[in-house]
């Protein structure tokens, strides 16, 4: 894939994202004008946490297009910085394509990293209410707008924490 590619794509994403931000504002108009005990203000408020994740999860696409392209542009790993170091040396076609694949190589790695430390703080959070039932009534009292506002990846990376403590 060459640059102008990964830019258009970082723009149709981009343009998805200010659409559910469009769609996240509207349902909160919509909300504010509810009464608390209007019987459709649930169907309003899960629509909205699904609006908002989506606007998460576009934003949280563009921002690692723009982190790809940035360690591509200016490698900070020693993948990319020996990619960078034979670019000159490679034919224009292969360049990009091996620029973008060293920093998508380096952005995967940091996200196994980033997976692993929410896998921790879940696991904390286990043991801290193990540990402390007080916590852990509180935390069980805000389980809902922790579950409303928690991305899918943030959500699979939890259950799968759960599965693993049950299973041990």
């Amino acid at each position: 894939m060459d640059l102008p590619r990964v830019e258009a794509f970082r723009s149709d994403v981009a343009g998805l994202g200010s659409r559910w931000a469009e769609q996240s504002r509207a349902l909160e108009a919509r909300l504010a004008g509810m009464k608390a005990d209007d019987p459709l203000r649930p169907d309003a408020q899960a629509a909205l946490a699904r609006a908002k994740a989506k606007e998460a999860a576009a934003e949280a696409a563009v921002q690692q297009v723009d982190l790809v392209v940035a360690r591509a542009k200016n490698p900070d790993d020693p993948l990319g910085q020996s990619v960078g170091a034979l670019s000159p040396l490679l034919p224009e076609p292969a360049r990009w394509p091996l620029a973008l694949g060293a920093a998508l190589i380096a952005s995967l790695a940091r996200a196994r990293q980033l997976k692993e430390g929410l896998t921790s703080v879940a696991t904390g959070l286990d043991k801290a209410m193990a540990d402390d039932p007080e916590f852990a009534t509180g935390f069980k009292k805000h389980a809902n707008t922790f579950r409303s506002i928690q991305t899918p990846t943030a959500r699979k990376v939890i259950d799968a924490a759960q599965r693993r403590k049950k299973a041990a």
